[in-house]
C-alpha cells in the first residue's frame, strides 16, 4: 500500500460514526435499558409481553419435548444427564433472549407511530438477554439446585 492509499483509509476511518464501533452486547444493553423506560399503557405492555411469552413457548416446544425424551431414555447415564441439563440451561438462555425479541416486535407491531419505538433494534436486545450475566449466574444456581436434588 502507498502512503496515499494509507491516508484515504485513515480519513475513512475517522468518518465513521461512533455506532459503528459499539459490540451488539453493548448496543443491546443499551437498547434494552430505553425499551425498559419507555412508557407503555398497561395493556399494550401485557398484550406484547405475553404474546412474546406464547410465541417463544410454540418455537421452543419442540425441542423442550427432545430434551425431556433424551432425559428419560438416558435417565441412568449420570454424564449424558448432566450433558442434558447444560442444554437445557443454553435453551434457557436462548428462550429469554427470544422472549425479548418478540416482545419488542410486537410492541414495534402494535405501535408502528411513534418513531422512538420503531428504533429500537430487537436483534441486539435478543443477544444481549441471552448473554446476560446475572440471568445467566441465577438460572445456573438453579439448575444445579435442580440436580443436586434430583441426583
Amino acid at each position: 500500500m502507498s502512503k496515499n492509499d494509507l491516508k484515504i483509509l485513515n480519513n475513512y476511518s475517522k468518518d465513521l460514526p461512533q455506532v459503528a464501533n459499539k459490540s451488539l452486547w453493548r448496543k443491546g444493553k443499551e437498547e434494552y435499558k430505553k425499551f425498559g423506560e419507555y412508557n407503555f399503557k398497561r395493556s399494550t405492555f401485557w398484550k406484547t409481553t405475553l404474546a412474546g411469552m406464547l410465541y417463544t413457548i410454540i418455537c421452543v416446544l419442540p425441542l423442550v419435548l427432545i430434551l425431556v425424551a433424551l432425559y428419560n431414555a438416558f435417565y441412568y447415564k449420570l454424564m449424558f444427564r448432566l450433558f442434558l441439563f447444560v442444554l437445557a440451561w443454553g435453551l434457557l438462555l436462548f428462550c429469554n433472549g427470544l422472549s425479548n425479541y418478540f416482545t419488542v416486535q410486537m410492541s414495534k407491531t402494535y405501535i408502528t407511530d411513534d418513531e422512538k419505538l420503531q428504533a429500537f433494534d430487537a436483534t441486539a436486545i435478543m443477544f444481549y438477554n441471552c448473554f446476560n450475566i446475572g440471568y445467566m449466574v441465577c438460572t445456573l444456581l438453579i439448575i444445579i439446585f435442580v440436580v443436586m436434588v434430583t441426583l
